[in-house]
This record gives structure tokens, C-alpha cells and sequence, in this order.
């Protein structure tokens, strides 16, 4: 649905509730950004490693993973290798690794537990001191009817390492189970990631540039777009969306109904609030619920406790797999 709403400086996420209980995401899937999950270090160079996944995906959507190796104070580190462990349910996806040039991993399945799967990449690159090297690839949990389908709702976490030589003569090399050799490397370091399985996502949209909005009941209206995205796999029914607008913006709703409790003006000599634009009702339904409220809209989320405006949205019908609402 498409609404108008006076600008301010505060930002608002939408938070949509369905059928299935799943964590939702908040925003488009955009992977740049995320901070690496904490590392471990030990030996020569003293290399560090960030490992980043969405926090969440859509159920039957490959999960994107990016691997970041750091070599802050040297020495120079040869022939870096990693390895990363699988959970059951998750599989590499064929082809995916960028740079392309390093190919796809070795995978050995059932290792080092019944179930999870190694994958081992083996001399991708060099690192100077103060410097680092990027590993990205996909990998995509399992969908019903699979025995071990990961549902919406569902976490799972992976778990890599890296590897590294001072010795330019030496390749750090893994054994039969995926285990790293303790002779072949000098240098390593480990950091996981957990990714929630979701039904569907939710993103929204203002069209000014650079996310900047005049202030101004009267004259500085715009028009916030929210796009709800099934998943691929199956239909999802119910839909309710729920928006919190913060105290410094005005819900002005649809075509040039005035939704302000004050009465035709918004203070003495402001003038009527009119002129925002009149959207179809198909691309604007009708909320059910606008009410003011005391609260913390996201609870732990980044949003502050405040006074905000509710509106709710229901009988939004149901979507398709692979279906959006707009």
C-alpha cells in the first residue's frame, strides 16, 4: 500500500504480521553494511576474519555469505585457504564463489558431523601486511518435502575459517575430513554467522533524494511505499501491516481526506492541510486503526521508546508464492 505522510527527520520500519510466525525483514535484502560476526586469531600472521550473512532470507532464496580476511600487522601470509561447515539442511550453491578464479570448494559431506557438510577452498591468495582478501559464495537451506527443510522461522548457523602460510613454499592443506593440517599453516582465525529462514519480507520506499525531507505539514508532503514479497515456495495468507509513524510526522492517509485530529486547521493561521496526493484505492486501502501511542514500536530494534501513531492495515488478502503486495 502507498500512503502520504509529512516529512521529518525521524525514520519508520513497518513491521508485517501473517499466518506463519517467522522473523521478518525489515527493509530491502541488501547485503552491504552488516557488521562481520566477532573473530578469533592465533599465530603468524595474526590474521583476523569477518563472516557476514544476511540476518535474514526469504524460505527457498539462496543466502549470500561474505568472507573477509584481515592481516593487520603482518608478516606477509601466503597461500590463504578456508573452510567453512554447513549445518544439515544447508548446501553451496554451484558456481557461486566470487572471484570466480578460485573455484568451487571441495565438499565433503558428513563432516565433521552426520548431517553437516565441509567445504574447503585451498590457495585463493596472498596477503600483505595491512591489507585484505574477500571470499564471497551462496549457499540455500533445504525446502519441504526435504526431510531436513529448514521452515520459516527457522535459524541456522554456519561456521568458517581461514588459513595462512609465512612459508610462500607451503600450502595450508586439509586431511580427508575437512580438518585442517596443523603443519601446513601458521596463521588462523574463525568467525560464524546465523541467517533466519523467513515467508516473506517487507521494504519501504521515499522517493526524496539523498533521504532528506523539507520540513512542512502544508508544503513538503511525500508518499512512503511499502512492497510485502512472498516467498518462492508457497502461498502465505492474512496479511496485516503495521506502521509506527514517530510524533514529528503526520499521517495524512489517502487522497485529500484530512486524517489530523485537530480540526480543519493544524494551529491558528496555518491554513487547512490539503493538496497531498490523491492515490488509487487499490494502491491505498483504507487502515483500520490510527491511533496514538506511548511505546517502543520494535522492542529491542534500533527505534527509541516514544509517542508514535499506529496504523494498521488488515484484510489484505492472501499472496501467491513469489506473489507481492504493493
Amino acid at each position: 500500500m502507498t500512503f502520504t505522510a509529512a516529512p521529518a527527520g525521524a525514520r519508520r520500519r513497518a513491521l508485517v504480521e501473517g499466518l506463519l510466525a517467522v522473523a521478518l525483514v525489515v527493509g530491502q535484502l541488501s547485503w552491504a553494511g552488516w557488521a562481520p560476526a566477532p573473530v578469533q586469531a592465533a599465530g603468524t600472521p595474526n590474521i583476523t576474519l569477518g563472516k557476514s550473512t544476511p540476518p535474514s532470507v526469504l524460505y527457498g532464496s539462496n543466502t549470500p555469505v561474505t568472507l573477509t580476511v584481515g592481516n593487520p600487522a603482518g608478516p606477509f601470509g601466503y597461500n590463504l585457504g578456508f573452510r567453512d561447515v554447513l549445518p544439515a539442511g544447508v548446501s553451496y550453491v554451484a558456481g557461486s564463489t566470487v572471484p570466480a578464479g578460485s573455484g568451487d570448494p571441495t565438499a565433503i559431506p558428513n563432516q565433521p558431523a552426520a548431517g553437516q557438510t565441509t567445504l574447503v577452498w585451498t590457495n585463493v591468495a596472498d596477503i600483505s601486511q595491512a591489507s585484505t582478501v574477500t571470499l564471497g559464495f551462496s549457499i540455500r537451506s533445504a525446502v519441504e518435502p526435504a526431510a531436513n527443510a529448514l521452515l520459516p522461522g527457522a535459524s541456522f548457523t554456519d561456521t568458517a575459517s581461514a588459513y595462512v602460510s609465512t612459508n610462500p613454499r607451503i600450502v595450508p592443506s586439509f586431511d580427508a575430513t575437512g580438518q585442517p593440517v596443523p603443519a601446513s599453516f601458521t596463521g588462523s582465525a574463525t568467525a560464524s554467522a546465523t541467517t533466519t529462514v523467513a515467508a516473506f519480507s517487507i521494504s519501504k520506499a521515499e522517493p526524496s533524494p539523498e533521504g532528506k525531507l523539507m520540513r512542512g505539514l502544508h508544503d513538503h508532503q511525500t508518499v512512503y511505499t511499502l512492497v510485502v514479497t512472498n516467498d518462492s515456495v508457497k502461498a502465505t495468507n492474512g496479511f496485516v501491516v503495521d506502521d509506527y509513524i514517530p510524533a514529528a510526522m503526520e499521517f495524512l492517509g489517502c487522497g485529500t481526506v484530512d486524517n489530523t485530529s485537530g480540526g480543519a486547521v493544524e494551529y491558528p493561521g496555518s491554513g487547512p492541510i490539503n493538496g497531498h496526493t490523491s492515490l488509487p484505492p487499490a494502491q491505498c486501502p483504507t487502515p483500520s486503526v490510527v491511533e496514538t501511542l506511548n511505546i517502543d514500536p520494535d522492542g529491542a530494534g534500533p527505534l527509541p521508546a516514544g509517542i508514535y501513531t499506529h496504523v494498521r492495515w488488515t484484510g489484505l488478502g492472501n499472496l501467491a508464492a513469489g506473489a507481492t503486495l504493493t
